[in-house]
């Protein structure tokens, strides 16, 4: 019997351009001891290269667009695993509805083209709606986005949302690869205006952010934000470090990270991992009002299970410390958790060190939390996904010890990857008892990119 290796293999001779070999293998059984030998006969025929690349379909997107995500072109020695990861980086741009890669036989056995068949899909995508999340109460949100401008893969966008807790504008611009090189390049202008439990804050600032791939799957990032805030409104009775910050201030901050990325799309994924790691830096050598050093590490997997079931964990850690003697890390830059996007079934904010004399929220210098989810399809077709959890985490104030006793909670929820982007309806019970927690069950809604 003789077995031929497959174009897309992952493990197979193609991957060092035999795409054509095939390989015999022979039993001698020996009936007395039940054993057998087995004999491997392997034929690897002529290396193949990639002669030339051919792209159809793509009526806007430039050719060389799609060019610099494929992993094979002309001249290359033929890959199996190469291929399929030119597919699917190819599927990861979002510009297409249907993207494949396919060997053609060009008559000469040590050549074959690629054929690259795109079909695009509308990039641009104006958005509005209503929303509830515990954080901003009842909002409304509207956004204007075209991931694909000018056929060039550039990505710019502006968003508004407006609630009575906070108002914010921003508008973003992407170029994935400046100059058709692997670094991207983007920047943000923004402008918020919050309304907290102790003191309102309003801000106006900027951020400049790059990226630049390692090897196939990981990517440096490094950013420089420049904010100016003012704290106004402050209760009179708030506690001290509240008090200390109001005014007008500025916020120097640059942020270095890396990340790794191995799960098999970039929404709803099934398989594969993300880590990533960032610190950012604040005041001292880049001036500014505020002065701290933060640290955060996240991560997630998953793993596929039975009827396309999905098994996901997630987890973040962080800290964050001054990096003056004298300084103090500023209440909003510290931690807090609750909510939809960390420990589910608690208000969001509220699980934190409180201030000795007067009971405020102050955050903490240390946190970390972790999520175990069961993702499953209800209805395949339209996206509609299904999700019970477990969560737990906690966050210390500065000089507190980490301990293992966390807070946790239990819950289930919706998920529906929907064209206007993935909606959440998540219902989460907590275990545990904490300050101001009211109701121990909490329904949150929000829209947006899931941990």
């Amino acid at each position: 019997e003789i077995y031929q290796c497959d174009w897309s293999s992952d493990v197979c001779s193609s991957d060092l351009g035999y795409a054509y070999a095939e390989t015999n293998f022979f039993l001698k059984v020996d009936q007395e001891s039940l054993t057998a030998d087995v004999t491997y006969e392997i034929h690897k025929k002529q290396k193949v290269y990639v002669r030339r690349v051919a792209i159809e379909g793509n009526d806007r997107t430039r050719d060389n667009v799609i060019r610099r995500q494929l992993r094979l072109l002309d001249g290359d020695l033929f890959s199996g695993k190469m291929l399929k990861r030119s597919n699917q980086r190819l599927t990861a741009t979002g510009y297409f509805e249907a993207a494949e890669v396919t060997p053609v036989p060009t008559g000469n056995e040590g050549e074959v083209d690629l054929k690259v068949k795109v079909k695009e899909r509308a990039t641009g995508q104006v958005s509005a709606g209503v929303g509830y999340s515990s954080l901003a109460r009842v909002y409304f949100a509207a956004a204007v986005e075209e991931q694909n401008l000018f056929g060039k893969g550039y990505q710019i966008s502006l968003s508004g949302q407006w609630g009575g807790r906070s108002t914010q504008y921003v508008l973003s611009f992407t170029n994935p690869n400046y100059d058709d090189t692997p670094l991207a390049a983007g920047g943000d202008i923004y402008t918020r205006r919050e309304n907290l439990d102790y003191y309102r804050k309003e801000t106006q600032g900027g951020r400049a952010r790059f990226g630049y791939p390692v090897g196939e799957f990981s990517t440096l990032n490094w950013s420089y934000r420049l904010d100016r805030y003012n704290i106004y409104d402050v209760d009179s009775d708030a506690a001290s470090d509240i008090r200390d910050i109001e005014g007008n201030n500025i916020s120097s901050a640059a942020t270095v990270g890396a990340s790794r990325d191995t799960t098999n799309r970039r929404i709803n994924p099934s398989e594969g991992s993300i880590y990533a790691v960032n610190v950012e830096y604040a005041g001292g050598l880049l001036m500014g009002d505020d002065e701290f050093i933060k640290y955060i590490a996240d991560t997630s997997q998953y793993f596929p299970l039975w009827w396309e079931h999905v098994f996901h964990w997630h987890a973040r850690a962080g800290y964050v410390m001054p990096n003056a003697d004298a300084g103090e890390v500023p209440v909003f830059e510290r931690f807090y958790l609750g909510g939809i996007n960390s420990v589910r079934g608690y208000t969001s904010g509220r699980i934190s060190p409180y201030d000795a004399a007067t009971g405020d929220r102050v955050g903490g210098n240390k946190m970390g939390f972790t999520n175990f989810e069961y993702i499953f399809p209800l209805f395949k077709e339209v996206g509609l996904m299904g999700v019970t959890f477990f969560d737990a985490g906690d966050v210390w104030a500065d000089g507190e010890d980490v301990d293992t006793d966390l807070k946790k909670s239990v819950g289930a929820g919706l998920r529906w990857y929907s064209p206007v982007g993935p909606l959440r309806f998540e219902y989460g019970y907590a275990l545990d008892e904490i300050r101001n927690q009211g109701g121990k069950g909490k329904f949150e809604f929000s829209v947006g990119q899931f941990f």
